[in-house]
């Protein structure tokens, strides 16, 4: 049976998703590669990072690494952290309800209580047509802070459809942090890293991907205030 141990958690798989085991390898590595960027000194400095846009107080930037280049925002949530984080990893199945970045979203197999896989697909946006992702994920906690990432791969149980393009997640990761004076808030950073597959101009996919995180961190605030509303009423 293949086993992973990352950060004093193993996750084990099943005989019967021993199939699917490339999905928990590539999770488990961009896990500790999304943990590496995020606590990494130029991450909390942005010295060597770009700035593509803004908007408020969200604010995109870019830096390239080994398999292109890697978007990041960082936000404040009006939500405690653990309920944040809890709807990221369990709401998948939700997130095309209340996202309009995406077109659909499923949970395809639950691997352990720290990893799974899932497909989603994107709706248009600008020039680029809607593409699919079949992504392996997996979360850890480490002190007071949630860690959740996911990587692309291949499996033949979720073939390639025809209305969409079948891109790559090179790394997606989020870290979910407790604000430093208020539980009742969530600080949280997003890091990005894909291919669209396919001819799309740099100047195109970096206007995508700044509209593209803007947008999502616009209506992750107006979902956990609901959330939030809902809670208290």
């Amino acid at each position: 049976m293949t086993s992973i141990d990352v950060f004093d958690v193993k996750d084990t798989l099943a005989p019967e998703h021993e199939k699917y085991k490339q999905g928990l390898i590539n999770s488990s590595e961009s896990l500790k590669e999304a943990y590496e960027i995020f606590n990494s000194v130029s991450f909390a400095t942005k010295e060597d990072w770009k700035k593509e846009t803004e908007q408020g107080s969200d604010v995109v930037y870019s830096k390239n690494i080994k398999y292109g280049k890697l978007f990041t925002l960082s936000s404040e949530l009006p939500l405690d952290c653990e309920t944040v984080f809890k709807d990221n990893w369990t709401g998948i199945e939700n997130l095309s309800q209340w996202n309009p970045n995406y077109a659909f979203s499923h949970s395809f197999k639950t691997l352990t209580d720290h990893a799974d896989l899932i497909h989603y697909g994107n709706n248009d946006m600008m020039v680029v047509k809607g593409r699919d992702f079949v992504v392996g994920r997996m979360w850890r906690k480490v002190g007071e802070t949630y860690y959740l990432s996911g990587r692309s791969f291949e499996t033949p149980d979720i073939p390639e459809q025809k209305n969409n393009v079948r891109a790559v997640l090179h790394l997606g990761a989020g870290r979910f942090q407790p604000h430093p004076t208020d539980s009742t808030k969530c600080k949280v950073d997003f890091i990005m890293c894909l291919d669209f597959k396919g001819w799309i101009p740099s100047k195109v996919i970096n206007a995508v991907m700044g509209k593209m995180m803007i947008q999502d961190a616009e209506v992750n605030k107006k979902r956990c205030e609901q959330m939030r509303d809902a809670k208290s009423a």
